[in-house]
């Protein structure tokens, strides 16, 4: 992984981000098997803040990055790779998980309670039958009595 790292890190000092952006996302994928987020998350900050665009190619790589970042208080990152995740990986079984932490951050962190209600909506419309449902349902009543 540090032999990754350094490569990656080449790439950037050379003005390579295109290829950066390319070793990161297996970089990521790498970082998420072995179980060291942190590392994929101080990397994809910076590759975020040179390429505001990057996004892992790989839906679990996403999300696990995502989930990393909030635990760090990256919310508006995480936000940032979960957006039109149901697009870009339209079979991605995750796509439940990921919008409800997008509510979630939504509401708790960002005090934005109508965009969290907006993207519970549209779980409980285009997945009812995700993992997540029942606590979508239930996220979702206890926003729209406090609002």
């Amino acid at each position: 992984i540090d032999i990754h790292e350094k490569m990656h890190g080449l790439l950037l000092a050379m003005s390579e981000d295109v290829r950066a952006q390319r070793h990161l996302d297996e970089l990521i994928g790498l970082l998420r098997r072995k179980r060291q987020l942190r590392r994929a998350v101080t990397l994809a900050k910076d590759m975020l803040s040179r390429r505001p665009d990057f996004r892992p190619s790989q839906p679990d790589d996403t999300l696990a990055l995502a989930e990393e970042m909030h635990k760090a208080r990256e919310d508006q990152l995480a936000l940032r790779l979960l957006i039109n995740l149901h697009k870009r990986f339209p079979e991605f079984e995750g796509v439940s998980r990921a919008y409800l932490l997008a509510a979630r951050i939504f509401s708790e962190r960002l005090r934005d309670d109508a965009q969290a209600i907006k993207l519970l909506e549209f779980l409980t419309s285009y997945y009812p039958l995700a993992k997540e449902a029942e606590e979508v349902g239930q996220y979702l009543s206890v926003l729209r009595k406090l609002n």
